[in-house]
């Protein structure tokens, strides 16, 4: 999956090298990238929890009780649907942690590392799109 947003990622890297080479000048490249990075996890975060509601669907249909239960095969297929699904919601947490990494570099060249570094051993402050504040 990494591949897949591997052109999305490099154009931020190469924005962000050009907002740390210029940090006061490059005012509308900070926004541009924040913008990206914005869109891009609220987009991860609903595709996870639609992941999730899957999975649970999924696992209630094998718990179900049925008038003719579940063969092997579709029990072992809706397994492996479990399984990749699961696989999907790591790879767009590793991009979450990844594009995360991109807003904390843009922290990093407006501020001393010193003084953010006590934000760094706080816990996260969770998904972007189910704040009350973010719509605004």
């Amino acid at each position: 999956m990494l591949t897949h947003y591997r052109r999305t990622l490099l154009s931020l890297l190469t924005k962000l090298r050009l907002l740390q080479a210029q940090p006061l000048e490059s005012f509308r490249l900070c926004l541009e990238i924040q913008g990206t990075l914005i869109r891009k996890t609220t987009y991860f975060e609903k595709r996870i929890k639609a992941l999730k509601a899957l999975i649970r669907e999924n696992r209630k249909s094998l718990k179900t009780k049925r008038p003719i239960p579940l063969t092997k095969d579709e029990a072992n297929v809706i397994k492996s649907e479990i399984e990749y699904k699961q696989y999907l919601i790591d790879e767009y947490q590793n991009l979450q942690y990844l594009f995360k990494t991109i807003g904390d570099a843009i922290a990093f060249t407006y501020l001393n590392k010193w003084d953010i570094k006590q934000l760094a051993f706080k816990e996260s402050a969770g998904s972007l799109s189910g704040k009350a504040e973010f719509g605004r």
